[in-house]
């Protein structure tokens, strides 16, 4: 072959080459390109949404881990550390009116009119195996609300406010006792986080009321 028919075939060649779709390439295992490494077909498609949607939710669940919250800081009688979570908190009274009712179980303190309305107040620390609280100048109401409706809190101290993630909690040890499922968290090994409205919601705190 002369060197004049070998510029021609390669002339031809390089037509060729140019004139190649994408198509061909995509069909060519010497070609590589994003579109190799994409899924083909329903099942892949699917799981491949599905991948991205469970993604979606663990950087959702790490955000919501990060969010600051606040707790109030409390003391039931000579115990350990209590925190209440702020976003669930009527208010704090002093005890003042405070009536007992009979034949309910310790932990009910008794009930009190708030503004009308009769609000049943708990002793919280016999439900964590404590002894009732004994009444003196510091002890204070917590009002608080649930799904069921609103109810108050003896607490023997207000101490602060505290600010905390939701990484920041541990569970609570693992125990009989019936408390442990009005607990949230242990906070930095020292404080534990109740749950207001899983208290709210228990049997042992239904109490019938009527309006004073």
């Amino acid at each position: 072959m002369d060197e004049r028919d070998q510029r021609a075939n390669q002339t031809h060649e390089g037509e060729h080459q140019q004139a190649r779709s994408p198509s061909d390439e995509r069909h060519d295992p010497s070609v590589l390109g994003a579109h190799c490494y994409m899924p083909h077909g329903d099942e892949a498609q699917r799981l491949l949404k599905e991948r991205a949607d469970n993604l979606s939710r663990e950087r959702e669940v790490e955000q919501e881990s990060r969010e600051e919250e606040r707790y109030l800081r409390i003391h039931l009688g000579e115990g350990e550390r209590y925190g209440l979570p702020f976003a669930l908190l009527e208010e704090i009274l002093h005890v003042r009116g405070l009536r007992a009712m009979p034949g309910v179980p310790s932990h009910i303190a008794g009930v009190l009119n708030r503004r009308g309305e009769l609000l049943t107040v708990v002793d919280p620390a016999p439900l964590f195996g404590c002894e009732t609280q004994q009444l003196d100048e510091g002890s204070r109401i917590v009002v608080v609300r649930g799904e069921e409706g609103m109810a108050g809190l003896l607490v023997s101290e207000v101490e602060d406010e505290v600010s905390f993630y939701r990484d920041e909690l541990t569970p609570a040890f693992p125990t009989r006792n019936v408390a442990k499922r009005f607990i949230r968290g242990i906070h930095l090994g020292c404080v534990t986080l109740l749950d207001p409205r899983a208290l709210l919601a228990s049997p042992e705190v239904q109490v019938n009321q009527t309006d004073a």
